[in-house]
């Protein structure tokens, strides 16, 4: 891949996320697998730009930012999560992502989630921290095999992870 072409592209597109499996299949079938264990409904914008030379996707300049009026969330096992009002911002640049941040409204509440990433070595370094602030169990649980269960209050969780790796097994954390 050394004679790679060199990309420059900067765009705006309204994405409809129930796509990325007809993405994944035709461009990153390495990464298909991952859309068995979540995928996401819901209708995008995105402003993307992208430089450098397409044979190392993590060598790539790249800054993103998606907004979202509301998304879905399915996981495995058929549950499912609504996030509203969703606002993610990328940068990736010399190998890094130096932001990874996403602010979204949740069942009453609120979640921040920010990451970073080093992906100089073949094991990324990420560190991720999440956020979430009155989250309103008894409607999330709607959404949830908990829905004919009592369950009611608000959620407020502080959560940080840091890991070496596509390894779950190397993932260290701490939470309150």
């Amino acid at each position: 891949y050394k004679n790679a072409p060199n990309v420059d592209i900067n765009a705006s597109v309204k994405f409809s996320l129930g796509d990325l499996e007809k993405i994944f299949s035709d461009y990153f079938p390495g990464y298909l697998t991952l859309l068995d264990k979540v995928n996401f409904k819901g209708l995008c914008d995105i402003k993307l730009s992208a430089g450098g030379r397409l044979n190392d996707l993590r060598a790539l300049v790249l800054n993103a930012a998606l907004e979202s009026k509301a998304i879905t969330v399915y996981l495995m096992g058929g549950q499912q999560v609504k996030i509203e009002n969703v606002n993610i911002n990328m940068a990736q640049k010399d190998r890094r992502i130096s932001e990874f941040r996403v602010v979204s409204d949740t069942y009453g509440g609120k979640v921040n989630l920010t990451a970073e990433a080093d992906l100089v070595y073949e094991k990324p370094a990420f560190k991720l921290i999440i956020q979430a602030s009155g989250i309103d169990l008894a409607k999330l649980k709607m959404d949830t095999s908990f829905k004919d269960k009592t369950l009611s209050g608000l959620l407020n969780a502080d959560l940080a992870l840091s890991a070496e790796g596509f390894d779950a097994q190397g993932i260290q954390g701490k939470g309150l």
